[in-house]
């Protein structure tokens, strides 16, 4: 029974702050996640169920998250939902395997990847379009066997205080570094070294520039236009300025020692253990199931709840070595190998940008040549390049010529044709010097630095990766940014001519709309024959208007229509092989004697910006790949024990606590599930590595019923259950009460706690409540009421009541 004091209150002891009905029921409980920084509740409705919907408390949404893959939507079931501790990230699992990093203040994706074959999925692709493109044919959907995302782990995990000094904050001289303070050191450096507690030492000189980012100084990469590419995920990426500095821009302090560790779970039991959102350190592998997940910013262990298939829970623990992880060398790989990712993707939509905007630019112009070329030939009168010519060295009009300069191109198609080609060689030229050099720099950077540190670390297992990855790697870049200043180049030459062949074209047509020989058409002649430039034009019709000498550097060629099973194949295939620096060097000094358009194009596999951006991926993807196989061997086979149980049992919830203060000393932490193996029963599992301690913490009547249970996020010894009050005398049906536990190790012998009165609802009410969310920051937190089948919530306010 609840209190007269509650009851007086009108069934409702705690505040209700809002109230949300949906459309649309909620897909799953499971499918429903809190975001505590933000007060952002993320979930998925179940039409469609291929959406994730993230609103406000008070019911607005806030953005929401549609999953494309390339030009059309993925109709794929949302399979697990997780929040970044931080509120920055939201992380989405799919039912065909894939899973996506989603920017918490917008929805966009960030990182994506896949829990399906060789953890990546991706064929070693020669065709531009596919690069990243996961290749999933085997496994279409989970009813055909495939993996999918079952659960998330995520975590910010500090090192020990004592260690943690913050390099950034110690402001001294190289002497100073050696010798510590000095009488010359400066006031503010010297608050800075008081706050921070710490003598500089010839230790933290040695991090202070391992760990040192030369980018930092570098102006910040802009966002790519994609001027109507419909490009898929990257196009989303780097759409907009915000998005790009969201990719490339660091989210944490690099001097704190913090590590963010993403755990996602496959259906077949294999784990994912990510660094940074997007750098896959290793794969751990379980018998059974994943179902939850729990984590301490101060433990080393993520503790995982799995269940068989014949309904037994199991407990497993995955120990990150943390000291390794929070060390400067394994920081600078960390960022290193994610800003190459990024980075790749980034070259990569920017060359297909580019390929995109030379095709639509030249898709006009090349429609009207090729329309008079027709017309000319049916009278056969020639082409068009030489009555082009023909008509400047003499300025005299055929009748085909005048009816289609004054007809068919006449001033607005010439707008049109000028606007175009004009705007092509400028998006072009942006592209380049804007967005692919810049990127190719900071590619350079990144590469460099980690060949550096491979070379020295040769031979050990402190960074047992080939150097040679990281100079095929540097290879590419420079193949690359060759060809790219060589496509800048004719860019300049070609627009220059362009523009002097567009003016005489507009010369022309007012000419011939005056009519040849007539005055009006020799006062144009007189007026602006000296100001044309016959060579540049004359140039232009001779080796540009029917095609451009760029298009051989940037559209892909046919031999680019090929896929390769495994890395080995790739690199034994013709195309890699033809590839390099020194040879795309070679072939550009044989293009600067002979034009590129007498050669053969598979000839020119060596100076294609699309083959090459292929070898540069495929090099990036070998070298990452060689990293993670790496950093693999650091983690340890998780342990895991059977959690004793009845067959029907539910899971409310798993909880890992520490009774740590945030400034003492490393103590003893607490992993607990909740459990409820019947409707009037709550137990509490304390779980180890090796095995697990039961206690009763609730047994009620049978006219009560137990409907969910959640430890206070802030008050780990207070757990709040909702029941439902089945057969009681007065009008309150369903009530939330607090169940005290104590912080000391559990007792399968401790007696039944009683449960203090919370909040009521009322028999009376049209809401039924089924579920319960505990969230929020400390001294604002909330309990989330789900009920009416997953139509409709309640966020109650929890301040001042616990």
């Amino acid at each position: 029974m609840l209190s007269d004091e509650v009851m007086a209150q009108g069934g409702a002891g705690l505040s209700l702050l809002f109230e949300k009905r949906l459309a649309n029921a909620i897909q799953s409980h499971e499918l429903v996640a809190y975001c505590d920084p933000h007060d952002l509740i993320a979930l998925v409705p179940s039409d469609p169920c291929s959406e994730v919907v993230v609103y406000r408390l008070n019911g607005q949404v806030a953005f929401s998250i549609k999953r494309k893959n390339g030009f059309l939507p993925v109709e794929a079931a949302v399979t697990a939902l997780k929040w970044k501790p931080n509120g920055a990230y939201l992380a989405v699992g799919w039912a065909d395997g894939f899973y996506g990093m989603y920017s918490g203040e917008n929805g966009r994706v960030l990182s994506s990847g896949s829990v399906r074959v060789g953890n990546s999925g991706q064929a070693w692709s020669l065709e531009l379009g596919m690069l990243g493109v996961v290749d999933d044919a085997d496994d279409d959907d989970e009813e055909e066997g495939g993996v999918v995302v079952c659960a998330f782990g995520w975590d910010t995990h500090q090192p020990d205080k004592g260690d943690a000094k913050k390099i950034g904050q110690l402001n001294t001289t190289s002497e100073e570094w050696y010798d510590g303070f000095d009488d010359g050191e400066s006031v503010d450096s010297a608050v800075r070294m008081i706050k921070c507690n710490a003598q500089p030492t010839m230790k933290d000189l040695s991090r202070a520039l391992t760990i040192l980012d030369v980018t930092k100084v570098l102006p910040r990469l802009s966002a790519i236009p994609s001027h109507g590419l419909r490009a898929g995920e990257d196009g989303t990426r780097f759409a907009s300025q915000a998005a790009t500095d969201g990719i490339f821009e660091t989210q944490k302090d690099e001097t704190s020692g913090s590590i963010d560790v993403l755990l996602v779970c496959g259906s077949d039991g294999t784990v994912q253990v990510l660094l940074d959102e997007s750098i896959n350190i290793g794969t751990c592998n379980l018998d059974v199931r994943p179902l939850l997940l729990a984590s301490h910013p101060r433990s080393s262990s993520h503790a995982i709840l799995s269940q068989a298939t014949n309904g037994d829970l199991q407990s497993s623990f995955v120990e990150l070595p943390l000291d390794a992880l929070s060390g400067p060398l394994l920081h600078v790989i960390a960022t290193n190998t994610k800003r190459m990712q990024n980075i790749l993707s980034y070259t990569t939509h920017t060359i297909r940008c580019i390929h995109h905007d030379l095709t639509t630019g030249l898709q006009f112009p090349s429609r009207l040549l090729k329309n008079m070329n027709e017309e000319l030939s049916e009278k056969q009168e020639g082409d068009v390049v030489t009555n082009l010519f023909h008509l400047a060295m003499t300025g005299c009009f055929t009748p085909t010529m005048l009816e289609w300069l004054i007809d068919i191109v006449k001033e607005t198609n010439h707008k049109r044709w000028d606007q175009a080609v004009n705007g092509m060689y400028t998006n072009m030229q942006n592209h380049i010097f804007i967005n692919l050099l810049p990127a190719l720099d900071r590619l350079s950077i990144a590469a460099i630095t980690l060949r550096g540190h491979a070379c020295f670390h040769k031979c050990s297992g402190q960074f047992d990766v080939p150097p040679d990855l990281f100079t095929r790697v540097l290879d590419g870049i420079d193949s690359i940014r060759l060809v790219a200043q060589k496509v800048s180049l004719l860019i300049a030459t070609e627009q220059k001519q362009f523009r002097a062949f567009s003016k005489w074209v507009r010369v022309m047509i007012e000419i011939g709309v005056a009519g040849p020989g007539s005055k009006g058409a020799t006062e144009v002649e007189e007026r602006e024959t000296p100001n044309l430039d016959f060579p540049l034009l004359l140039a232009y019709m001779e080796k540009t208007l029917m095609e451009s000498p760029i298009i051989p550097y940037v559209e892909p060629l046919p031999a680019l229509k090929a896929s390769c099973a495994s890395e080995e194949e790739f690199w034994d295939h013709e195309v890699p092989k033809s590839l390099g620096y020194d040879q795309t060097l070679s072939a550009l000094e044989q293009t600067d004697e002979m034009p590129p358009k007498g050669v053969s194009r598979d000839d020119n596999l060596a100076t294609n910006l699309p083959a090459l951006t292929v070898y540069l991926f495929a090099a990036v993807r070998a070298a990452v790949e060689s990293i993670t196989t790496w950093q693999s061997r650091m983690l340890v086979p998780p342990t895991s024990a059977a959690i004793p149980c009845e067959r029907d049992t539910r899971v409310a919830q798993l909880y890992m606590s520490s009774s740590q203060t945030a400034e003492g000393p490393p103590s003893k932490r607490t992993t607990n599930v909740l459990t409820l193996p019947s409707p009037q029963t709550l137990l509490a599992h304390t779980l180890r590595p090796k095995t697990s301690e039961k206690q009763i913490l609730l047994t009620l009547s049978e006219d009560v019923e137990l409907m969910d249970a959640k430890y206070h996020p802030y008050e780990p010894e207070a757990i709040i259950v909702l029941v439902r009050l089945q057969n009681n005398v007065s009008d309150i049906e369903y009530a939330l009460q607090t169940l005290r536990v104590s912080p000391s190790p559990l007792s399968s012998k401790a007696p039944a706690k009683r449960a203090e009165e919370l909040h009521a609802f009322r028999s009376g009410s049209t809401f039924s409540p089924e579920r319960i969310l505990i969230g929020g920051r400390k001294g604002r937190t909330v309990c989330v009421v789900l009920g009416n089948s997953g139509r409709q919530w309640q966020i109650l306010d929890l301040r001042g009541r616990l």
